[in-house]
């Protein structure tokens, strides 16, 4: 009788114990969501901001293309790819910005890059100006400086940090996303090497429960 009700005793503390591990099971699946749904979001950012670094080379490239066209030929509507580049550099940059602050980058490299940016955009309206006022001569001047050579060299150096930066992130939540896979197959395993020899014992203490109950109805049959 003390074997029975110990191994009684040895059911419900494994039956509860499978059920602790159920519990922690639905707490990681819904963790390893989040997980998932962080990395997804890390991946958009990180996308986001390559990019956008992308865009913002080329935003660079149609400022020249229409300042050099409208050297050429002084005509107003080939200076469309000029104002679309003001437009866009101020629509860039402010993505750049809200999306590293975010990711808590190191912002003085951001704010370096950018105040090269502003610099090189004063210097290309002054070019500008000087287109309008007919005064070649002092374009040409100025356009020899060659100010650009200094923006595409802060900018190669932005760009090369950000995406050590953003490679780095990136790493981080592949990191943090497989091991929460792990220790839900681990927690699984477990589950299973706990939960088939309990249910294949209950399932056999059962049955012998019902093959004894129908012996014993037999005898009190024959009994009476």
């Amino acid at each position: 009788m003390n074997v029975i009700h110990f191994r009684g005793k040895v059911i419900y503390v494994v039956v509860s114990v499978i059920g602790i591990l159920l519990l922690v099971n639905i707490l990681l699946i819904y963790e390893n969501s989040k997980r998932i749904e962080h990395h997804k979001n890390v991946q958009h950012q990180v996308d986001e901001v390559k990019l956008n670094l992308v865009e913002t080379v080329r935003t660079f490239h149609l400022l020249d293309i229409g300042l050099r066209g409208y050297a050429l030929s002084p005509n107003p509507q080939l200076l469309a790819p000029f104002d679309s580049s003001l437009v866009r550099k101020v629509r860039l940059l402010n993505l750049l910005k809200s999306s590293l602050q975010e990711q808590q980058f190191d912002m003085s490299a951001f704010y370096e890059f950018e105040s090269e940016v502003e610099v090189y955009y004063q210097y290309t309206q002054q070019m500008k100006f000087f287109l309008d006022q007919g005064d070649f001569a002092s374009f040409k001047k100025l356009f020899e400086q060659d100010h650009g050579l200094k923006l595409v060299t802060s900018y190669r150096s932005f760009v090369a940090r950000v995406q050590q930066f953003e490679n780095e992130i990136q790493v981080k939540a592949e990191e943090n996303y497989q091991l929460a896979l792990k220790l839900n197959y681990w927690l699984q395993a477990l589950l299973f090497l706990l939960a088939m020899p309990t249910l294949l014992y209950l399932a056999y203490y059962a049955n012998r429960t019902f093959l004894m109950t129908e012996k014993l109805h037999q005898v009190e049959v024959e009994k009476a």
